[in-house]
């Protein structure tokens, strides 16, 4: 590679086999000066083929080339086979016929060889079964060669491309895929069954390094009792030395092994060890947890186990919510409650507390924050003031737990748009200047909830002071944040980018955007991801292509729907009504809007922001119409709820579309025409105030400056007052 001053600071090279970017294991999202390089694998070049093709010129023709060239697709490891397999056939003197697959390839090739060379065949079966890396003592030991005869059959299978020297001491197959296939053909061999049997025995003797070749060759040998037993050993072993990656393929193949012996022999076996995987498999594969602890659940239902029953639960709703099955992990929680006996009143709360940001997160803010009023902080704080020791409930459990239900009812009450939120989250940053907190997760998520309190309040220039001061004291340890946190990027990220679409600011927004949805797609964040989706569509409706952005939003709103996330089915929603004034009616605006906001106004939802947003909306519409009847109630209670919780910039747009409300009306002779104009110039300048002393929104400023020219230059032309 060459050394260009890219490449002098080079700390790490990262090699994975997952179409991912490096950004998405460490949480990189410096985009302006890149610290990494993704480097992909590409087809390797004509060129590059053609440099191995002038290798093998003696004895490839040029119809072969052209053949394997077609044929290979790029890859080198094929192509290196295709040419071994046609000196193959010379030296078997058949006709080079080239097969359709590299599974199909090796095949011919194995079939060649056996009869070419018996014993170098035989070998390379040896070699298979004992694993990709061929130890040179242990293969000449199993099969009792001497010095000469060894050096001159490993030398043969060297030259057909087999196998290469790794070092003095092993030697390995050209590749995985050349293994993986030598492997699977030589199972219908009849030498399989003979060869399994002579390297078992010779590796019988030697310890845990080779007992999981010793429980596959009794396997190959059909002997699955015994192949079970081993495998039962070797999760012992592996327990015992706290190697956790043997431990699951050893509880994995007992599993795979048990489906050849009398189910009602092995019923239990089986639960017990879907009971170990999956509790296991909870912490560092939670996935592959959801597909064995179901099972375990059962078997304890089946038993009457509650305790047992009660406890997988608690796995099960730790891996749904590590997934992003929220409602999964909702539904663990209540079927633990029901099991609780009357009285557990602490208990109760503690595991209500563990569902709250699940019920956050698809977007029942109006019923975590019930849940929290009534039935949890009374309780924490209770026992909190007059702790009672329990061994099996901690105290610090206790108080760390009444530390995250603070910050999840400030989360739930920003979500909605209630500016109660500041009052719990300057509770929340006196608890931890005073107790000295140090918990860097806590902190950066509550700094994230005043951001967006902040945003919704209209305090766009504070929320942004917020984040830059996340950046400045957490940016250089967003490296280490793992995948249970990769939320706090996103979450970060979706501040940032609704602080500018709320201001207009689409200055480089679709490449921002674009990255967005990279690294949220990259960290399994599907939530985050469709969000980042539908604010592109409205990049596109705000660009004049409301069409365009209308096909984009029904793609996420199917998402959002069928997975029930409410707060991004509101933005959705919301979002289409606004573009199907423009492409489709008025009327089915209307009818898009009010059934969101039945939705939003759902005491499990309520969501004061989309109501407010919907409303003024709804009362856009319905001027359209010249429904200013109807279009006056919808202004003025959505203006009364902007002002409750303070919604500031909200309220400055209401303020500029109740301008205009009034500008319709007074545009009209009546009695009332210069009230309605003096009314529209009073709701301009109160949105004009607003914006300059408060919210700073130069787009609104910017309206509001030009709805006010509109009315004075019309008062002045019709001779009024204003």
């Amino acid at each position: 590679m060459h050394r260009s001053a890219n490449w002098r600071n080079l700390k790490l090279i990262a090699i994975y086999n997952e179409p991912r970017p490096v950004s998405s294991f460490w949480g990189l999202e410096n985009t302006d000066t890149k610290s990494y390089l993704d480097v992909n694998l590409a087809p390797v070049s004509p060129k590059k083929l053609e440099e191995i093709f002038e290798q093998s010129a003696g004895y490839v023709t040029s119809r072969e080339k052209e053949i394997i060239f077609n044929r290979c697709n790029g890859n080198p490891a094929y192509a290196e086979q295709a040419l071994s397999y046609s000196l193959d056939c010379q030296i078997s003197d058949k006709a080079f016929i080239m097969p359709n697959s590299f599974s199909e390839l090796i095949k011919e090739r194995l079939l060649t060889l056996k009869k070419s060379n018996k014993e170098a065949h035989k070998m390379l079966c040896g070699a298979a079964i004992l694993g990709d890396r061929l130890n040179l003592a242990l293969l000449k030991e199993i099969f009792g060669y001497k010095n000469q005869e060894f050096n001159d059959i490993m030398s043969y299978l060297a030259k057909s491309k087999f196998v290469r020297p790794y070092n003095e001491i092993y030697y390995e197959f050209n590749n995985l895929l050349l293994w993986e296939n030598v492997l699977k053909n030589i199972q219908n061999d009849i030498v399989f069954e003979d060869i399994n049997v002579k390297v078992g025995k010779s590796i019988s003797i030697f310890n845990i390094n080779t007992n999981a070749t010793m429980a596959m060759i009794a396997h190959n040998l059909k002997q699955n009792r015994m192949a079970f037993d081993i495998w039962t050993k070797t999760t012992r072993l592996a327990s015992y030395v706290g190697d956790v990656n043997l431990y699951v393929i050893s509880q994995k193949q007992c599993l795979a092994l048990l489906n050849e012996f009398n189910e009602n022999e092995t019923l239990n076996i089986r639960y017990n060890i879907s009971e170990r995987l999956g509790k296991l498999l909870t912490e560092y594969d939670p996935e592959e947890a959801l597909e064995y602890l179901p099972d375990a659940i059962s078997n304890a239902k089946a038993q009457n186990n509650e305790p047992k029953e009660i406890d997988l639960l608690g796995y099960l709703a730790s891996c749904c919510r590590k997934t992003g099955n929220y409602f999964g992990d909702v539904e663990c929680v209540d079927n633990v409650l029901k099991k609780l006996a009357p009285g557990q009143e602490l208990e109760t709360a503690l595991i209500k507390a563990s569902k709250l940001s699940s019920l956050i997160a698809i977007g029942n803010c109006g019923e975590a924050v019930n849940l929290i009023d009534n039935d949890i902080l009374p309780v924490l704080n209770t026992h909190l003031t007059k702790p009672r020791l329990s061994k099996s409930i901690p105290l610090g459990f206790i108080y760390d737990t009444w530390l995250r239900v603070y910050l999840n009812l400030a989360s739930a009450l920003a979500l909605q748009g209630n500016d109660r939120s500041f009052e719990i989250m300057t509770m929340l940053f006196e608890i931890i200047d005073k107790q000295h907190i140090t918990d860097e997760d806590l902190i950066c998520r509550a700094n994230l909830v005043l951001a967006w309190a902040n945003t919704v309040k209209g305090n766009f220039r504070t929320s942004q002071e917020v984040l830059t001061d996340i950046t400045r004291r957490y940016g250089e340890k967003f490296s280490d944040i793992n995948s249970q946190k990769y939320d706090i990027i996103s979450n970060y990220n979706l501040i940032s980018i609704f602080n500018k679409f709320l201001q207009k600011d689409y200055t480089d927004i679709q490449a921002e955007l674009f990255e967005c949805v990279r690294f949220a797609n990259d960290t399994g964040n599907e939530f985050a991801k469709y969000l980042f989706k539908t604010l592109l569509g409205k990049v596109f409706c705000d660009a004049k292509q409301a069409k365009r952005a209308v096909g984009i939003y029904n793609e996420q709103i199917t998402w959002f729907a069928d997975k029930k996330m409410a707060l991004g089915a509101l933005l959705t929603w919301y979002l289409i009504a606004e573009a199907t004034i423009i492409t489709e009616s008025v009327k089915n605006a209307i009818d898009i809007a009010s059934q969101a906001l039945e939705i939003a106004q759902n005491p499990r939802i309520n969501n004061t922001f989309f109501i407010v947003k919907l409303k003024t909306l709804l009362a856009k519409a319905y001027i359209e119409l010249s429904d200013y009847e109807t279009a006056g109630i919808n202004l003025e209670s959505a203006m009364l709820l902007a002002k409750k919780y303070n919604m500031n910039d909200l309220l400055s747009k209401i303020y500029l579309l109740y301008g205009k409300y009034y500008m319709d009306l007074g545009s009209v002779q009546s009695q009332k025409q210069e009230e309605y104009l003096k009314g529209a110039s009073k709701m301009i300048n109160n949105g004009l105030g607003l914006v300059i002393e408060t919210t700073r929104n130069t787009y609104v400023k910017d309206e509001l400056e030009a709805q006010k020219q509109l009315i004075d230059d019309y008062c002045i032309k019709n001779g009024f007052k204003n």
